[in-house]
C-alpha cells in the first residue's frame, strides 16, 4: 500500500528482497554517483544532513538513502523527521527491515513520507518455476513449493540458494527434483531433518538437544514448525492411505518406519494440538517458540 505524500520522500518498508528490489527501481534512472548511503546502526548524524541539505553541483538533486533505519532510536527518528521537515530539494529513502510490515508501525511518518509497505508474501507457483526456468532447471510445482517454504518465503533467500545450485550444476543437469531440494540450505535443512526424525522416532533428549542447536544458530522457528506441522499431517493421511500423499521417495520410506511407533490415536492428537496451536497464533496467544515446546513435550507421554 502506498500513502501519497511529497515525492522525493519514501519509506519502504519489508523484506530484503523487497527492499533491494524496490531501491533499484527508485534509482535506476539516475546517476549511481549521486546516491550516497546511509546505515541505521552506524549512522553519522551531522553527514546525514550535510548531505541531504546540500546544493548538487553536478546531477538535479542528491539522494540520500538510510538502511536499516529500524536500527535507529527513537530520538535519532525524531531527529531526523524534523531536520527533513527544513530541506525540501534533496531526495530521501528510509527502508525499514520488517518482515511483517504494517503502514500503522509508520504513522509518525506518515505526514511528510510516501510510505510503500510490501505486500503480504504469498506462494506463486509459476513465479518460483520461472526463477529456475531461467537457469536451464526445472522443477514441478510441488517441488517449487517445498524449497519456497525452506527459504521462509523470501525470494532473496530463494534466489541465493538458486545461485548455488546454478553453480553446483554448472556442466551437468540434476537427475530429479529430489537432488535440487537437497542442495537447499543443505546443512540447516539437514538439522531440521534429523530433529524431524527423531521426534518420529519418539526419542526426546535427541529431539531437544537438536532442536536447541537449530535455534541457537537462528534457524526460523516458524520455518521448523511449519516443517513438522506438515510431516504431522502427512503422516496422518499415510495412516489412511499411502496414496493420499504425495511426498519425496525417502519421505516415505521415513512414514513406513513411523507408522510402527506410531498410532493412529496418537497421530490425531498431535493433529489436534496442531490445529490449536495455529489458532492460538492467529490470534496472539501462543508463539512459534512455545507451540513448538508443546507439540515436543508430547513425547512424554509415549513410550
Amino acid at each position: 500500500m502506498t500513502s501519497k505524500k511529497i515525492k522525493n520522500r519514501i519509506l519502504v518498508a519489508g523484506s530484503q528482497s523487497f527492499i533491494e528490489d524496490k531501491l533499484r527501481d527508485l534509482v535506476k534512472d539516475v546517476d549511481q554517483d549521486s546516491v550516497r548511503y546511509f546505515y541505521g546502526d552506524e549512522l553519522d548524524i551531522e553527514g546525514f544532513f550535510e548531505y541531504t541539505s546540500s546544493i548538487p553541483l553536478f546531477y538535479e538533486q542528491n539522494i540520500a538513502v538510510l538502511k536499516h533505519a529500524e536500527d535507529l532510536k527513537e530520538k535519532l527518528k525524531n531527529e531526523i523527521l524534523e531536520g527533513l521537515s527544513k530541506i525540501e530539494a534533496n531526495f530521501v529513502i528510509l527502508t525499514f527491515l520488517d518482515e511483517k510490515p504494517v503502514e500503522e508501525n509508520y504513522k509518525k511518518f506518515k505526514e511528510s513520507f510516501n510510505i510503500i509497505i510490501e505486500p503480504k508474501r504469498s506462494f506463486n507457483a509459476q513465479m518460483i518455476q520461472q526463477y529456475f526456468k531461467d537457469e536451464g532447471l526445472i522443477v514441478g510445482v510441488d517441488t517449487a513449493k517445498y524449497i519456497f517454504e525452506m527459504c521462509n518465503k523470501d525470494p532473496m533467500i530463494l534466489k541465493n540458494e538458486l545461485e548455488k545450485i546454478k553453480i553446483f550444476y554448472n556442466y551437468e543437469k540434476p537427475r530429479s527434483d529430489e537432488e535440487i531440494i537437497s542442495l537447499v540450505s543443505f546443512s540447516r535443512s539437514e538439522s531440521i531433518y534429523q530433529f524431524i526424525k527423531n521426534f518420529f522416532s519418539k526419542d526426546l533428549n535427541k529431539t531437544l538437544a537438536i532442536f536447541k542447536v537449530i535455534v541457537d544458530d537462528g534457524e526460523s522457528v516458524e520455518r521448523i514448525f511449519y516443517e513438522l506441522s506438515r510431516h504431522i499431517v502427512s503422516l496422518s493421511f499415510y495412516i489412511i492411505s499411502p496414496s493420499l500423499v504425495t511426498e519425496y521417495t525417502y519421505t516415505i520410506h521415513n512414514y513406513k518406519d513411523y507408522i510402527n511407533r506410531w498410532s493412529k490415536n496418537e497421530v490425531a492428537e498431535l493433529v489436534e494440538l496442531i490445529a490449536e496451536i495455529d489458532l492460538f497464533l492467529k490470534t496472539g496467544r501462543e508463539t512459534y517458540l512455545s507451540g513448538l515446546y508443546r507439540i515436543i513435550y508430547t513425547l512424554l507421554k509415549k513410550d
